[in-house]
């Protein structure tokens, strides 16, 4: 079974690169450099690549805020934009020093600085500081821009990014939550029966945070170094990507899962995922996504997780007719 899986993971590059005219993975940087180059930039084939490679992490902070639309596609306008994305944001931090809400003494209360500055945006603020995180946008907006913060990007840009991408889940995840979690429960149903099983047998079965999961896009629940391979998927199109990766948050745990009796217990085990095994969850995750044909939604998929039996429209960049 693991020689199928490392199979179709190689056959999805070896397609990519055969398009592109390249051989082999060290060509993968030069062309993505070639993709960022180009004026007006080509967003359709910016979000392919990120959707079936890796994408680097020193390309990382300028592909987001090309994919969030904080940077322009016309290399022309980048500074002039730049510049308004940077006075917007030193107003907005002004106004909220002003109402001196916060200092920025510590990270804590420059993160609570970031989400005043949000929620002021968004017409839900309120002068009352104890009730800033009352509001589910301010919510998931704290959990995201508190994982951006841990990147070390420039001010601006960890606003910018945790404002478009909280954006981007509230638009094109939260709605489909309750269909991301059916198929989370459809999937790991599918791949292990008997890990299903024992979760319903101790009660923990219906107790798995998918939502909070899918409502951060693992956030708190995956490193850094992980986790980010995650959101590249989310913010170039996909939310189906989501399904697999709490599948295998699941799965990889399975054998501590299977010794535990309480569902507290079960769900405390997801609260200390360390750095190795979370690489193997998102491995493991993606492969299984692109695998079941890289769909970007839960709207077209059908009732079947059958694997490999559910393929989506093939990608133009990645796939010629007869592939």
């Amino acid at each position: 079974m693991s020689g199928s899986h490392t199979d179709s993971s190689q056959n999805f590059r070896s397609n990519y690169y055969h398009k592109l005219g390249s051989t082999s993975a060290v060509d993968e940087k030069k062309n993505l450099k070639k993709l960022l180059s180009a004026t007006p930039l080509d967003l359709k084939k910016l979000r392919q690549y990120c959707q079936y490679l890796h994408l680097p992490s020193e390309f990382r902070c300028e592909l987001w805020k090309i994919l969030l639309e904080i940077s322009p596609i016309y290399q022309l306008t980048v500074k002039y934009v730049a510049e308004q994305r940077l006075e917007h944001f030193q107003k907005l931090e002004h106004v909220v020093k002003l109402l001196r809400l916060s200092s920025m003494d510590n990270a804590t209360d420059s993160l609570n600085i970031y989400v005043a500055m949000y929620l002021i945006e968004n017409r839900v603020f309120s002068f009352n500081s104890e009730s800033l995180f009352t509001h589910d946008e301010a919510k998931i907006f704290y959990d995201v821009i508190t994982a951006v913060h841990r990147m070390d990007f420039i001010p601006c840009d960890t606003y910018w990014l945790s404002r478009n991408f909280t954006d981007l889940i509230r638009q094109r995840v939260q709605p489909d939550i309750s269909s991301l979690v059916d198929r989370a429960c459809l999937q790991l149903d599918y791949e292990d029966g008997k890990l299903c099983e024992h979760l319903m047998k101790v009660g923990a079965y219906h107790n798995i945070p998918y939502s909070k999961w899918f409502s951060n896009c693992f956030a708190d629940v995956l490193p850094e170094t992980t986790f980010v391979r995650v959101w590249d998927k989310v913010m170039s199109g996909s939310t189906m990507v989501l399904v697999y990766i709490a599948v295998f948050t699941i799965i990889i745990n399975r054998r501590p899962i299977l010794v535990m009796k309480t569902t507290s217990k079960i769900l405390e085990i997801f609260t200390q995922i360390k750095t190795d095994t979370a690489d193997e969850i998102v491995r493991r995750g993606i492969e299984l996504w692109q695998r079941n044909g890289g769909k970007l939604t839960p709207s077209n998929m059908r009732a079947s997780p059958a694997v490999g039996t559910d393929r989506s429209p093939t990608p133009t960049l990645f796939y010629s007719s007869n592939a």
